[in-house]
């Protein structure tokens, strides 16, 4: 059974009733109603739906509230309700679908746009948080709605729409509704005053404010100025044309309130506090913090601008204007996607493609892009990093998008009020998926560049969710544009798309003849032509080579071009091997700059790198830095130096990088590392991370204690300090996994306390980790291997007891919510009632941290329910102040008669 209100007059509801098929009150209405109701009723079938059409008496929110309090009673079978009548559509600027007269309106949710505080000056403040909004539309309506919204339902409902609109008007009579003409469809610009305009009509008018006969007349009898009108082009251009335009569909926000809204400034103030919800309204603010990430568009601004007069063919080609025009959609799906050769240049112009669709050919559009980075952190380098970044670029700039992604992100504030919570791939796909089957405002484009960093296993599946995202749109006729680049390899492919190949384009070519006119210095025609020949698209190798001839015409060397040109070899690892080979006098500083770069936990600052070659390669004591003596240029020079130009400072100087993502193929994947020491033949990996594991412990062994508790001080004293004091265990942990043994490592700090201090002083000092020792720096990091070969060292004590925030190790393991570590220190002997620590206990500890089956693995250790102490008194409290229901009802269920507790003297536990 459905409910209908409808709050206006009595001629405006003969429409709705106009709609019934047949009246149940003809028939002495078999449902009758409760004898406490005090409403009024019509009641009746429309198609197979039983109605009930619930007659107000009156405007406002209070008449609403009575009629709905008192419906139930006599209804309780209502499953829907429907509130109809006469709206007002806001007008909102030319990006979005012009509202006429006639055209019906569907909310997808309510604002109550006069609920809040009203301050001196007319400052009016809608109260706006979560408890004061109205709830959003049930997950059934909500599902229904997007569904109504997807083109081929949203075209059908328009086309029974029209049907069913000739339908009804011969029901209405002759003194039924008919269209009024477009004298009375006129929207003028909002700061334009409805008041007396002639000179000398009305002195109130005149002195600013509004009389109350202008109120009630006409705009012709106010003189109102026609060119003040906005301009919509769907109404007949005849004037006071009496034939309606087609009526249209729109889905939005519907705003609510016991005031009718007549001011054009107030209506549009009131619009503008309401859009643009993602930067004003607090969980707008925060759903947008809870997508970003740190380096988020990094990648995109580290990458070259085009160079002067380049890139601009391909505007020109047949491909981008077939996808730019939605030309031939069935057979390419809005899919356009370049590849070429590494080094080729595809980023580049992926980036000068998204430069011009901002300001150009896709200006007003909605443009998100994504640049996988191999070389940077996980989310910028994983599917999960680009989801976040495109829902996040999405819901900045549309507004809908981002109300319905509100609706996901306060239902996940409530399941976990902690905050301990991620977003997964798996919904934002599904988001994403959602989006594209429905009717944007704006037209969508999504760009990603260099697919094949996201690694091999995940490349095939990004593929495939973008080309299902395709589909999707074009099933749904939504204005949806993908543009994608890789490599050639590894090979995946879509079966619907545009294909453009970089190196294969003449126009390209010409770029790079372009490049080298511009940048080589003493160039002849027979230089230029050869290296033409020998680059074979690839632009990055012209980008090094003209820098090697630039160097040798420095030096006076004209024949030297020549010679060097002829000895180039034009594969780019090839180049790549040819600058190693380039003055081996400093060979060891070159391979441990390579393996810096190559093998650091994060991305490595200038500084820090400076300091590692000099404490890795020399050895000396280090003194305090002194910018004086050792300033940026310094710096920059010594890497470049070091690293035979292949690595460079990223956009701002502050950490460094190879100069191109194939520089880490040539060297790992190819093998090349390992040609350059013998050292490194058997086992590059883990001998590598082996060696930095020895420049962090010996740039950390070189301070002295106590420390300077100053962070900053610290800091610009000794710039390597805080990277070796927080990843020297990462590399010790890698070493080991990668078969290098660290035995002699930690055998050494428990023959020499001074060094555990020393390494877990520092440690303290640079992250949030209060550790007592080493061990528990292990446990916290989830070192698993470390922790295997610590416990075979003399002098090893898995229960060693330290002040502090964590107490032992077993406590800093689950702080890190290493379930497998938890099990391994147990099995090592732990004692799993052992007290210290903030939280008393480790099962308090595992309480708090909301980790239930580490709860369970503590349970089964004889862990003591009842034992007290701690931050929170014992287990239980700990899961109440966290709201842990599940841990509190595990708890619950322990009975000490059922089991002997394991490897404990006391209390009770619970086999499960």
């Amino acid at each position: 059974m459905i409910l209908i209100f409808h709050h206006q007059a009595r001629r405006k509801a003969n429409a709705v009733e106009a709609a019934f098929d047949k009246y149940w009150d003809d028939d002495g209405d078999k449902y009758g109603k409760f004898t406490t109701d005090v409403n009024e009723y019509t009641t009746g079938l429309i198609s197979n739906h039983n109605v009930v059409l619930a007659h107000m008496p009156g405007m406002g929110k209070k008449n609403a509230a009575n009629v709905a309090a008192n419906f139930r009673s006599s209804f309780p079978g209502i499953k829907l309700a429907l509130l109809v009548g006469i709206c007002g559509g806001v007008p909102d600027g030319q990006d979005r679908a012009e509202i006429v007269l006639g055209d019906v309106i569907i909310s997808d949710g309510v604002v109550e746009f006069d609920f809040g505080r009203r301050f001196p000056g007319s400052h009016f403040i809608r109260k706006d948080t979560s408890t004061d909004n109205l709830s959003p539309p049930r997950a059934e309506i909500r599902a229904m709605l997007a569904k109504l919204q997807s083109q081929r339902n949203k075209k059908r409902l328009h086309d029974k729409l029209a049907v069913n609109i000739d339908a009804l008007c011969p029901k209405l009579g002759t003194g039924g509704i008919k269209y009024p003409g477009t004298g009375l469809d006129q929207l003028y610009q909002p700061a334009y005053r409805h008041q007396h305009h002639k000179t000398g009509d009305c002195e109130i008018c005149e002195g600013g404010s509004i009389c109350s006969a202008a109120q009630k007349a006409s705009c012709k009898q106010l003189g109102c100025d026609p060119t003040r009108l906005v301009a919509r082009k769907r109404l007949p251009v005849a004037k006071n044309a009496t034939r309606a335009p087609p009526p249209e569909i729109h889905f939005g926000r519907i705003a609510t309130g016991d005031t009718v809204m007549k001011s054009g400034p107030a209506r549009s103030l009131d619009r503008g506090r309401q859009a643009g919800k993602l930067r004003n309204d607090k969980h707008g603010k925060n759903c947008g913090r809870s997508l970003s990430f740190r380096n988020i568009d990094a990648r995109h601004q580290d990458i070259s601008v085009a160079h002067r007069s380049t890139c601009k063919w391909f505007l020109e080609t047949k491909a981008f204007q077939q996808w730019r025009d939605h030309d031939d959609l069935p057979t390419n799906n809005g899919v356009l996607w370049i590849k070429g050769k590494p080094g080729a240049g595809k980023s580049t112009l992926m980036k000068y493609t998204l430069k011009q669709a901002r300001q150009a050919f896709f200006k007003g559009h909605v443009t998100a892009a994504y640049f996988f980075n191999a070389r940077g952190t996980d989310l910028e380098k994983t599917p999960l990093g680009m989801l976040r970044s495109l829902v996040y670029q999405l819901i900045d700039q549309d507004d809908d998008s981002c109300n319905r992604l509100l609706v996901l992100f306060r239902d996940k504030l409530k399941k976990h009020p902690q905050g301990q919570w991620d977003w997964r791939r798996g919904e934002l796909e599904e988001y994403l998926l959602l989006e594209a089957s429905r009717t944007h405002k704006k037209p969508i484009m999504f760009l990603i560049d260099a697919l094949d960093e996201c690694g091999e296993k995940e490349v095939q599946k990004v593929v495939s969710f973008l080309e299902a995202l395709s589909i999707e749109a074009v099933q749904a006729s939504a204005d949806l544009r993908i543009c994608l680049s890789s490599r050639h390899y590894p090979t995946v492919s879509m079966r619907k798309s545009l294909e453009l190949i970089v190196e294969q384009m003449q126009e390209h070519e010409e770029d790079i003849q372009t490049y080298i006119r511009d940048r080589l210095i003493g160039r002849t025609q027979e230089i230029e032509d050869q290296l033409l020949n020998k680059a074979s698209g690839i632009f990055m190798w012209v980008v090094l080579v003209v820098a090697m001839l630039n160097q040798a015409f420095s030096h006076g060397k004209l024949e030297a071009m020549q010679t060097l040109l002829k000895e180039l070899p034009p594969d780019l690892e090839q180049v790549f091997q040819t600058l190693l080979n380039r003055d081996m006098a400093n060979k060891d500083e070159t391979i441990l700059t390579l393996q810096w770069i190559l093998f650091c936990k994060r991305q490595i600052q200038p500084v820090e790198l400076f300091s590692a070659i000099l404490v890795g390669t020399t050895r000396q004591h280090l003194d305090p830095w002194d910018t004086s003596k050792i300033n940026s240029d310094t710096v920059s020079r010594r890497i470049i130096h070091s690293s035979k130009g292949l690595v460079e400072q990223r956009q701002g100087g502050t950490t460094l990088q190879f100069i191109h993502l194939s520089i880490n193929d040539f060297l790992l994947r190819n093998q090349r590392l390992r040609t350059l020491d013998p050292k490194l033949r058997d086992n590059p990996v883990g001998t590598s991370h082996d060696y930095l594991r020895r420049c962090c412990f010996a740039y950390v062994m070189s301070m002295k204690l106590p420390i300077q508790k100053d962070y900053h001080v610290v800091r610009r004293s000794y710039p390597f300090l805080p990277y070796a004091a927080k990843y020297i265990f990462y590399h010790a942990e890698t070493a080991q996994a990668s078969g290098v043994s660290q035995r002699k490592f930690l055998q050494a700090l428990l023959k020499q306390p001074e060094m555990d201090r020393i390494l877990t002083a520092f440690y303290r000092l640079f992250t949030d980790h209060r550790c007592g020792d080493v061990l528990q720096i292990l446990s916290l990091d989830g070192s698993i291997d470390l922790v295997r070969v610590f416990s075979s060292c003399k002098g090893f004590d898995v229960n060693s007891q330290h002040d502090g925030y964590y107490g032992n190790a077993l406590q800093a393991a689950i702080a890190g919510g290493h379930t497998k570590m938890v099990q391994l220190l147990l099995d090592l002997g732990a004692d799993v009632n052992a007290k210290g620590g903030k939280y008393g206990f480790a099962l308090q500890a595992a309480a708090w941290h909301g980790k239930k089956e580490i709860v369970r693995i503590l349970l089964r250790h004889g862990a003591n329910v009842h034992a007290q102490g701690g931050r929170y008194g014992n287990a239980r409290r700990a899961a109440e102040k966290v709201g842990s229901t599940s841990i509190m009802k595990l708890l619950d269920t322990v009975d000490d008669a059922k089991v002997k507790p394991k490897n404990a003297k006391s209390s009770s536990c619970v086999i499960l």
